[in-house]
């Protein structure tokens, strides 16, 4: 399954189409020299660097990494497009990025995760907890769970201390696009802020009416995250 995921991100080429056409090339490095790889993309872009930085920096494309006799150079080429590629080598040499659009973050985040770039993952997901907030923090929660579980907790509070508020306020849309694993573990959670458990219920009901036919199945699993013993009468 890797195997095939790499034929698709990456394309061995033999050496005659080597000389295509180019429209833009970017220089990691100002002396021509150094830089011995192209990266090439399908708009026929090239990124180039120095062979050594990728050997030590960037191993999973070493696989892909061709030689030419003629040019004595290296080339990968790659569907990813100049754009990601520019900013992945920029935040794996200096550990920061200065994007902040959210969609081209998650953009450069799955090549990074599919690189196995380490460091460049969690200089991503740090942007995105850094700009947490009541909109987002289900997403950013999400996305430390599947990218940077060493930062789950500190997201996953925020989104705890936050979620009543936004959700009845309608600031948290991704609320309602939660599966019922993620939503019980929330629900369940001590550190839900909540006035009483009336309000853990009305957070479960507003998420079942959202699609009442697909999710009631759901329902008495879900009343299991609401403490009975902290209701009285007339709520039981």
């Amino acid at each position: 399954m890797v195997e095939k995921e790499r034929e698709i991100t990456f394309k061995s080429y033999c050496n005659e189409n080597c000389n295509v056409g180019v429209s833009n090339i970017y220089d990691d490095s100002v002396d021509d020299i150094l830089c011995d790889c192209n990266i090439i993309t399908d708009d026929n872009d090239r990124y180039r660097l120095n062979s050594r930085f990728i050997e030590h920096r960037c191993p999973y494309l070493i696989p892909f990494m061709h030689f030419d006799e003629i040019t004595q150079r290296y080339t990968i080429h790659t569907s990813v497009s100049i754009d990601i590629i520019k900013e992945i080598f920029y935040a794996l040499k200096y550990e920061k990025t200065n994007i902040k659009d959210w969609l081209q973050l998650e953009r450069i985040l799955r090549v990074a995760n599919d690189w196995k770039l380490e460091s460049v993952k969690r200089c991503i997901v740090q942007k995105f907890i850094d700009g947490i907030n009541e909109e987002n923090c289900i997403a950013v929660w999400r996305m430390c769970t599947k990218y940077l579980p060493d930062q789950i907790k500190k997201a996953f509070e925020y989104v705890l201390y936050t979620v009543n508020t936004s959700v009845n306020n309608g600031y948290n849309l991704d609320y309602f696009r939660l599966d019922s694993d993620n939503l019980f573990e929330i629900l369940n959670a001590d550190l839900l802020k909540v006035n009483n458990e009336m309000e853990v219920w009305i957070l479960l009901k507003r998420w079942i009416l959202v699609d009442r036919k697909r999710r009631i199945p759901y329902y008495h699993e879900l009343l299991k995250s609401i403490r009975h013993n902290l209701l009285n009468d007339q709520q039981v």
